[in-house]
């Protein structure tokens, strides 16, 4: 077989007089991807979009001639040449590039491995097909027929399969960003890829072949790591140092043969510099995410079916610019479940202006609220001063306990909310503002527009959506994740590792909880700093443990019941929240049956079933 049944490579021939702009516009127009250069009738070499691309690199203007670029690590064969021949000498040299001439000594074509690959790939998928078609023919019994199609069909695809992992690995290989060196078992270089040209400024042709202790004592990079391979015979990491001046971080792995020995030392390089780069670029990283956790990473543990409902409307609405009007009691959670739909809303990039109404002197509130020009007032700011609804503009305005806002500014706000704009205290011109309004209160703003102590026409205004939020006693769920969740918090705060037992989570959730999650976090602080054992129960801890005694903040709920239950077993329920409640108050059977109006002895016996062994009645 020779070159003749090849498909070569197309060509385009230029001199090397050209410029480098003019063979870039040879590459578009002739779509090859190979130049063969001539001086005086004579090949010089040939140049590719590596080289093309090495000059940019370089920084080589398009106008400059291309003489600097013209790869001379080629060969030139006949096209009757043995693809025999061809393959021998891809075999000693991958890299070289080997040019076809005629008889009259001109170029037709390029040959490289992978065209050679390709020719004995479909020469030998052929000749399975043929040697399948031939022994078909020659079986007699359907068994044996089916049994070598399926071995020769079998035996085609794993041939297809190895070629596109060729192609796969090869493709890998060049185009990997870190510099990949492929060394045999004597140290001797086989192959590298484009970034080892990029990193070292070497050329593949001046370091293919060539072994890596020669390469060491040249300077070409020290130490190497391949000679430090051969010698210790393990991986190894280093920073060499290169001819270039550059730094690199190397890494080389040796690939053992069956019998023990090294058969091949992969090399793995990266330049230093740019290492430097990622590592600035992780730390710069780092800084952000954690600026960006403290200000907007909103915390919200919930397991109760309520609370999932309320989330899964909160993140619906995050990304709506709906007025908001959050409802529950004090410590809930409304500012939490304000901040959530901010921070994860279109305008987290803006600012969120938290207002509480109830905290501003009503004398103050409208200059606070709407800002002031100069002279409006005695004692106002030379110049004015922006008011905060102007300070979020483009961003969210949380009006926390609007409830307490007095009539008279409700009016104003009324007006924001429907014109978009403000006037200053003082000012004759409106200012145009574009906020998201998100309102909270714990006071019940319908009976407030019956007693005439909040506008109607507000509410309506502000109730677009509403979101109610439970109290704490009303999610059980939610109170032992919750505690967990702040133990750990104070925990990591106080540098402390303190538990809480059984019988105190126990005693949490039949809590009423008057402050809710506020008065849990509180709680658990208190429990994290004051107590001295690691492990907190009811026989450790003699001290008040929540804000007020746990049992006389015990509000029974009017709807505790949520099922249907047996009345017998409703009655024994309550009974045994009476007794708890009266003996943690009064530790004594004797004032137990007092207040309960029942027989002593009936309230030992009582005491006995109802509350665990630690608690001896008297």
């Amino acid at each position: 077989m020779t070159l003749k049944s090849l498909k070569l490579f197309k060509i385009r021939s230029v001199h090397s007089d050209i410029i480098i702009q003019d063979i870039i516009r040879a590459f578009k127009e002739d779509n090859t991807k190979y130049a063969v250069v001539y001086e005086n009738e004579t090949i010089k070499g040939i140049v590719t979009p590596d080289e093309l691309l090495n000059a940019y690199l370089c920084g080589l203007s398009p106008a400059e001639s291309i003489k600097g670029l013209v790869n001379g690590h080629f060969c030139s064969v006949e096209d009757s040449c043995p693809l025999d021949t061809i393959a021998d000498i891809l075999e000693e040299d991958p890299s070289r590039h080997i040019i076809v001439v005629d008889n009259n000594g001109r170029a037709t074509g390029i040959v490289n491995k992978e065209a050679v690959t390709a020719y004995f790939y479909t020469e030998i998928k052929k000749r399975l097909q043929v040697f399948r078609k031939e022994k078909f023919e020659r079986q007699a019994h359907e068994d044996i027929l089916n049994d070598e199609k399926l071995h020769i069909t079998k035996l085609i695809n794993d041939l297809d399969q190895i070629n596109l992992w060729n192609k796969e690995l090869d493709q890998a290989f060049e185009n990997s960003p870190n510099s990949i060196v492929i060394l045999d078992g004597k140290g001797n270089t086989v192959r590298v890829n484009r970034a080892f040209e990029n990193i070292t400024d070497i050329r593949k042709e001046e370091v293919t072949g060539k072994n890596v202790k020669e390469m060491e004592e040249k300077g070409a990079y020290n130490p190497s790591v391949g000679v430090l391979i051969l010698k210790e015979k393990r991986k190894i990491s280093i920073i060499q140092k290169l001819q270039n001046g550059k730094e690199a971080l190397v890494t080389g792995v040796p690939v053992y043969d069956e019998s023990g020995s090294i058969f091949r030392i992969i090399i793995n390089s990266i330049d230093f510099k740019e290492l430097n780069i990622i590592n600035q670029y992780y730390e710069k990283q780092k800084e952000i995410n954690i600026i960006q956790k403290k200000d907007n990473d909103t915390k919200i543990i919930y397991e109760s079916q309520s609370m999932k409902g309320i989330m899964q409307l909160t993140n619906e609405l995050k990304n709506i610019d709906s007025t908001v009007l959050i409802t529950g009691e004090s410590g809930v959670g409304k500012g939490v479940i304000a901040r959530y739909l901010h921070n994860n809303g279109l305008r987290k990039k803006e600012r969120m202006v938290e207002i509480n109404c109830g905290a501003i002197p009503e004398a103050l509130l409208e200059s606070e609220l709407l800002g002031y020009e100069a002279g409006a007032f005695t004692g106002a700011k030379k110049g004015g001063k922006p008011g905060l609804i102007e300070l979020a503009n483009k961003g969210t305005l949380f009006l926390d306990e609007i409830g307490e806002m007095p009539m008279p500014l409700q009016v104003k706000l009324l007006q924001v909310i429907q014109e978009r704009q403000i006037n200053r205290v003082g000012g004759l011109m409106p200012i145009d503002i574009d906020v998201r309004i998100i309102a909270a209160t714990n006071k019940d703003l319908q009976e407030m527009v019956k007693k005439g102590k909040f506008r109607l026409d507000l509410f309506y205004r502000l109730n677009v959506i509403p979101i109610s939020i439970p109290p704490l006693r009303e999610r059980q769920q939610d109170i032992i994740p919750m505690a967990q969740f702040f133990l750990d918090k104070y925990n990591e705060k106080y540098s402390k590792a303190v538990k809480i037992g059984k019988s105190i989570l126990n005693m949490m959730l039949t809590y009423y909880w008057p402050g809710n999650v506020r008065e849990l976090e509180n709680t658990i602080e208190r429990l994290v700093v004051t107590n001295p054992s690691e492990l907190i129960e009811k026989d450790n801890n003699k001290s008040v443990i929540f804000s007020t005694n746990l049992y006389n903040s015990y509000v029974p709920n009017p709807d505790f019941i949520e099922i249907i239950t047996p009345l017998e077993e409703a009655k024994r329920e309550i009974e045994e929240k009476l007794i708890r409640m009266a003996y943690n108050k009064y530790k004594s059977s004797y004032k137990v049956a007092e207040i309960l109006k029942i027989s002593q002895a009936t309230a030992y016996r009582k005491i006995r079933e109802y509350i665990d062994d630690e608690y001896i009645p008297t």
